[in-house]
């Protein structure tokens, strides 16, 4: 038997080893295999075993991308060497690939661009180049795009015969679907993308569709079924010690718990969700962001004191990656904190996400109903929470051009508009609709103590009602001092 055949047989024994799950004996016999194709000087072997040590180092073994990406870049040399398009197209796929999950998408779209142009029309290549393709569109908020890269990927991977990358496909879909809010597509996609994984036996892949189909089921409002089908993924991931997968079906467990009345338990929850997917060298960049989105949704809902730590640190990694949709969400958990520039800065960036899911805009959040179609500087308060006395549309302004407007043409001075628990809107009045609330008819207060909220402003009891109002904001100079919620962004 020849040298060439025996390394063939280990690289397909080690490739063999790791798909059963001996990833430690599969991995140990690749790079045995490398190490004599390297001897025995055959260029095919050498970019084979390479391309096969390194896919297994990336998808199978945690925290060994960089490992994975040495033997990638050398896998890209040699085939680029030698003329071996399809090799080419293959290393740069896993190199964007991992450009991808670092949420380094400029780098990954390159990787990516390049591998369809070296795929020389395999099916294959062109399935596996354009999932990525469409999962880093996914991940950027260009939701037309990754559908149209998806759907081809699907289509290529159904010719190739491929049921495992289809699976893949189906279940980037159904993330796709769940982030704008088509809640029918995305619980057809990720049943398809289970049924496919069950027919393959690819049990490692389970969890995250599993965990895709239990928050759709959540947010379609079936709890019971939706809590039910997160747990499963949830504890297959743990015995399968994938941290993008724990981290993903606890952070719908963490939903459940509050959907349970259980806040506290939730934040628990998805603290340990972000530790378990971060715990890596090589995390999933989009799944923390993801985890982030939902600490900060909560936690304004609950007046959590982190809240606003949460808020900057996913405005940060969101706005340093590109991820547009959560740039968005983080400006709009600013905006709902009382930082006026956030709404503004929220309204600009979601011009561009062709998403229909009406809680992830700007157009989600009530404005005053004197700002009824037309669109005004805004701010949210707080007063359901500290106390203060909020700060009434009637007040002198600093800016002429608005006092005069408000003398000639506001007629629904100190009205406003406040979501209650079921998102709908109502219009609840504070006080005279005179031009200008007398000082002595204003609730004193001692100095550092809250001032007292007006008889019909909801209390800090009742904030779990209605969790925060929408008040008209104009530059002012009676600005209430010292409001905890207000942050200079200038």
């Amino acid at each position: 038997m020849s040298d060439t055949a025996s390394i063939d047989a280990i690289v397909e024994s080690g490739a063999a080893a790791v798909s059963a799950g001996a990833v430690e004996a599969g991995v140990l016999s690749l790079r045995n295999a490398v190490r004599l194709a390297d001897a025995a000087g055959a260029p095919d072997l050498r970019v084979r075993s390479r391309l096969v040590l390194a896919e297994a180092l990336v998808h199978s073994v945690g925290g060994l991308d960089e490992d994975g990406l040495a033997y990638l870049h050398e896998a890209d040399e040699i085939a680029l060497a030698q003329g071996d398009n399809k090799s080419v197209a293959h290393a740069r796929s896993e190199i964007g690939y991992v450009d991808f999950l670092r949420a380094r998408y400029d780098r990954a779209e390159r990787w990516l661009s390049q591998a369809l142009q070296f795929a020389d029309g395999a099916p294959s290549m062109i399935a596996k180049a354009q999932t990525y393709l469409g999962s880093v569109a996914s991940d950027r908020g260009d939701y037309p795009r990754a559908v149209e890269l998806l759907v081809d990927a699907q289509r290529h991977a159904q010719q190739a015969s491929d049921l495992r990358r289809e699976t893949f496909v189906l279940s980037m879909l159904g993330r796709v679907s769940l982030l704008r809010g088509e809640l029918a597509k995305a619980s057809e996609h990720l049943v398809a993308s289970i049924e496919l994984a069950e027919r393959d036996h690819w049990l490692a892949i389970l969890p995250w569709p599993q965990a895709l189909l239990g928050e759709t089921r959540l947010r379609a409002a079936q709890t019971d079924e939706g809590a039910a089908m997160l747990e499963q993924p949830f504890a297959r991931a743990c015995q399968l010690g994938d941290p993008c997968w724990e981290g993903m079906s606890a952070r719908g467990l963490a939903l459940v718990a509050d959907i349970h009345g259980d806040p506290s338990r939730a934040f628990d929850i998805l603290a340990d969700a972000r530790r378990r997917c971060r715990r890596w060298a090589d995390p999933c960049v989009w799944l923390d962001a993801y985890i982030l989105d939902a600490q900060c949704d909560l936690g304004r809902r609950h007046a959590h004191p982190d809240v606003t730590t949460w808020t900057d640190t996913l405005r940060d990694l969101a706005s340093l990656t590109g991820m547009k949709e959560m740039t968005v969400r983080s400006l709009l958990h600013g905006a709902a904190l009382g930082r006026e520039q956030d709404a503004e800065a929220a309204t600009l960036l979601a011009a561009d996400l062709d998403s229909p899911n009406g809680d992830r805009r700007p157009d989600s959040i009530p404005v005053p109903c004197s700002m009824a179609g037309r669109r005004r500087r805004w701010r949210w308060s707080s007063e359901e929470v500290s106390g203060r006395e909020p700060f009434r549309a009637n007040q002198t302004s600093a800016n002429p051009a608005v006092h005069s407007a408000r003398r000639s043409g506001q007629r629904n001075r100190g009205r406003y508009v406040v979501p209650d628990r079921h998102r709908r809107c109502r219009v609840r009045s504070n006080g005279p609709s005179s031009r200008f609330t007398p000082r002595s008819a204003r609730p004193s207060s001692s100095p550092g103590q809250p001032t007292a909220a007006p008889p019909d402003w909801p209390t800090p009891r009742q904030a779990g009602t209605t969790p925060f109002a929408l008040r008209a904001m104009a530059p002012s100079v009676n600005e209430p001092p010292g409001d905890p919620t207000r942050r200079n962004n200038s």
